[in-house]
């Protein structure tokens, strides 16, 4: 039987390594908007819109740094979502800047998720030509709304999603988040995204603009009130309706300050991970199956190989085990390695990979039974179950 096995599981892994380096040379390749993007037409209004729930920790950069922003036209409405901390005193110390437009939004309505509600709240009084939806733990660059909107522009762009630099501090978050969203670039490759033929369509947003036409035409976030996965429900529609979708590479101009301690992680990931792929849902029971499978296959033959070897009867089948085996370590090591030098990472946190394959395979594994058992997640006061 292994004579049989051991072909097909180094063919499997040969498949699956060459699908994840065609991943990672996509995602290098994603356009990188900057201040050649090109000249934004005169007229064009801007405004941003920022939803803020208990967020006193991170508002104050960020809103520094949209004031910041090199872009003229340019109006900023903060949303305080029912904010239990100083979210609502930090947003009063920035009125005294015209551009910005403080809101509280109102008890949710029966059904509605809290950042879509947020976010519909403020679209609703925004007067800008472009939206721009900002989390509040996202900061920017001085020059990244004239770059993003330039660009969109000049390549005709309805939708455009910057992907953010993590800013990953702290042992835990370095070990973990490169890991998971090495796993998001298998699950929901940006290339699809922005192939005008391909329906599929996943957009993040930290950082996302969208003409004001095409947000109201295809509903606002009242269209995916329930969503927890709120930007990609909306991605997904824009593209079902045939808008343009692009996501690029904001590194440079966009940087986040995502989930730091490990239970802000594993919460933060349990929550979206599972319904945050959509349609593509069936991938995580694969892949979770896929892995332990491997496990276990490696597991079961490494101990026979190792049997043989010790008694000098090693055969083919034993020495193709090992190689394919060693062959998916290193791969797997080799692109955690460029991972953490995408992320200005010490190389040795390269060899961390197996043990943040381990909790990112929890996380996934707990997102999806929460979901599936209606348990659903608690995150800043509210419970979601879906």
């Amino acid at each position: 039987m292994l004579q049989v096995f051991a072909p097909m599981m180094a063919a499997l892994i040969l498949w699956f390594t060459h699908i994840l380096w065609r991943r990672f040379g996509e995602f290098k390749a994603l356009a990188r908007p900057d201040g050649s993007s090109g000249l934004v037409r005169a007229g064009a209004r801007v405004t941003v819109v920022v939803p803020a729930r208990n967020e006193e920790a991170n508002l104050r950069a960020c809103l520094s740094a949209l004031l910041a922003q090199t872009y003229p036209t340019l109006e900023v409405i903060v949303v305080d979502d029912q904010s239990t901390d100083h979210t609502p005193e930090i947003i009063q110390e920035f009125c005294r800047d015209p551009r910005v437009r403080p809101l509280i939004a109102p008890a949710l309505p029966p059904g509605w998720k809290g950042k879509p509600h947020a976010l519909s709240v403020g679209a609703r009084q925004a007067r800008g030509d472009w939206l721009f939806f900002l989390d509040a733990d996202t900061i920017l660059e001085p020059d990244t709304i004239a770059a993003a909107l330039a660009y969109a522009q000049t390549h005709q762009i309805d939708l455009i999603s910057m992907l953010p630099c993590i800013e990953m501090k702290g042992l835990t978050a370095g070990v973990i988040q490169p890991v998971v969203f090495a796993i998001l670039q298998i699950f929901l490759p940006p290339a699809r995204t922005n192939d005008p033929a391909e329906p599929f369509a996943h957009v993040i947003g930290a950082c996302m603009g969208i003409r004001r036409g095409v947000y109201e035409a295809i509903g606002g976030y009242e269209a995916v009130y329930d969503s927890i996965a709120d930007d990609a429900a909306l991605g997904q529609l824009a593209k079902s309706a045939g808008c343009r979708l692009q996501m690029v590479d904001g590194r440079h101009l966009v940087f986040t300050r995502m989930y730091s301690s490990l239970a802000e992680i594993w919460n933060g990931w349990a929550k979206n991970f599972f319904p945050g792929l959509g349609k593509r849902r069936y991938l995580l029971p694969a892949a979770l199956f896929g892995s332990l499978s491997v496990l276990v296959y490696f597991g079961l033959t490494g101990a026979r190989g190792l049997s043989e070897a010790l008694n000098g009867s090693a055969g083919w089948v034993s020495a193709l085990n090992g190689l394919t085996l060693a062959y998916l370590l290193i791969f797997l090591g080799v692109i955690r390695w460029k991972i953490g030098r995408e992320s200005n990472q010490p190389g040795w946190y390269t060899f961390t990979y197996p043990l943040g394959l381990i909790v990112v395979g929890g996380i996934a594994l707990s997102s999806m039974l929460r979901t599936v058992l209606g348990r659903g997640s608690e995150w800043k006061g509210r419970r979601y179950c879906r």
